[in-house]
């Protein structure tokens, strides 16, 4: 499924997921993070029937991987995703 329409990038949406975290104080890792974006594009799917973001989100036995956010978590790891410099526009 392709959406021509999407106005936003994953890494769009992942940004705005790590700002929110750390205005309020809540701890973010890469996990949390996958299923946040996934979640987002599920409800924009939902209740708009257009997508957020137009990338592929693949199902894998550890949870949903979008191949965008995870090239971004190489230098992070595990850690806790401190701020939004830590996602790179590449």
């Amino acid at each position: 499924m392709t959406n021509k329409d999407a106005k936003h990038t994953a890494l769009d949406i992942a940004k705005w997921f790590v700002q929110k975290s750390i205005d309020e104080d809540i701890r973010m890792d890469q996990i949390k993070l996958m299923n946040l974006v996934y979640a987002a594009q599920g409800m924009a799917l939902a209740t708009t029937n257009k997508r957020l973001f137009d990338e592929d989100i693949l199902a894998t036995d550890c949870g949903v991987i979008i191949q965008s956010l995870y090239d971004q978590f190489k230098h992070i790891g595990m850690d806790q995703i401190e701020s939004v410099n830590d996602l790179h526009d590449d």
